[in-house]
């Protein structure tokens, strides 16, 4: 059940992503839109603060996703995101049309793809051994620096 909600949150992701449509932050009212219902807008901060209700949708201690706002599982999900990273700026468009036709086979192969990627990122680095809490202490007991035992 997890995957097909995977597998949307992407779908809408990708598409929002081609087509350039980035989630503001700010929602503002307008009462009396067509036919005198009113309807919610989204836009700026300046636009949204000139009305009379408005509000913010971006939590300033919550995570945000530019393409998705508040949903940021394609953002957390670093296998995607190392895939994402090597597409340009004009093959979005490819890969919207690839997501509306396979959105099943495309998560899968772009996933398989950023980890693959991000195992090889992982052995060609040569990071030293994380030392733990006691490096820099003396092996032995008495041949420290201060050592009270090397006084008598």
């Amino acid at each position: 059940m997890q995957l097909n909600a995977d597998v949307r949150l992407m779908r809408r992701y990708v598409i929002s992503r081609a087509a350039g449509r980035a989630i503001p932050e700010w929602t503002y009212f307008v009462p009396q839109l067509a036919e005198g219902m009113g309807a919610w807008l989204r836009g700026d901060e300046k636009t949204a603060k000139a009305t009379e209700h408005w509000r913010r949708e971006r939590r300033p201690s919550e995570p945000w996703c530019p393409w998705l706002g508040r949903r940021c599982g394609v953002l957390e999900d670093m296998a995607l995101q190392a895939f994402f990273m090597t597409v340009p700026e004009d093959g979005w468009s490819r890969l919207d049309v690839a997501v509306s036709r396979t959105p099943s086979r495309c998560f899968r192969e772009w996933r398989a793809s950023g980890e693959r990627l991000l195992a090889f990122i992982e052995e060609s680095i040569d990071a030293p051994p994380n030392p733990g809490p006691a490096a820099g202490w003396p092996a032995k007991r008495g041949v420290g620096m201060r050592s009270l035992l090397a006084l008598r």
